[in-house]
């Protein structure tokens, strides 16, 4: 049965001796067990938590702004909204480069666009968009 018998062959037969080694034997296999059991469930947790961090890391706000969309932040909030003609003037950008940047600001929920009978669109700030200003100590 292993060890212990390889140990116990040139001693003389003792029954009780016999069962206390089978039960020990017993006591080690449910232990390797236990360990191959636990061995697995620390490899599972680990490549939970290394998918976790990656879910974590994707939805972790991170500064996804460029520095030209922070200023149109910081002129919607000065003018409380904003057309992206106004925008485009105010930065002397062409206006494609302004619709482009608004755009991205939408997308990423930092402002509306709302535009009524066929006007042009006015943006203004969301909460979100607000938020960062305020957090970014920008206002």
């Amino acid at each position: 049965m292993g060890l212990f018998d390889d140990i116990l062959k040139g001693l003389p037969v003792n029954p009780l001796l016999r069962e206390k080694i089978a039960e020990l034997e017993a006591k080690y296999a449910a232990t390797e067990t236990e360990n191959a059991i636990l061995k697995d469930d620390l490899h599972n947790a680990k490549v939970d938590n290394q998918e976790l961090k990656q879910q974590i890391e994707k939805l972790t706000h991170k500064n996804d702004l460029d520095k030209v969309e922070v200023e149109f932040l910081k002129a919607i909030s000065a003018h409380e909204s904003l057309t992206a003609q106004a925008i485009a003037e105010l930065f002397k950008l062409h206006l494609q480069r302004a619709v482009f940047h608004l755009q991205n600001l939408v997308n990423l929920k930092y402002i509306t666009a709302f535009s009524a009978f066929g006007e042009a669109s006015i943006h203004n700030l969301t909460h979100k968009g607000r938020e960062y200003l305020i957090k970014n100590n920008l206002i």
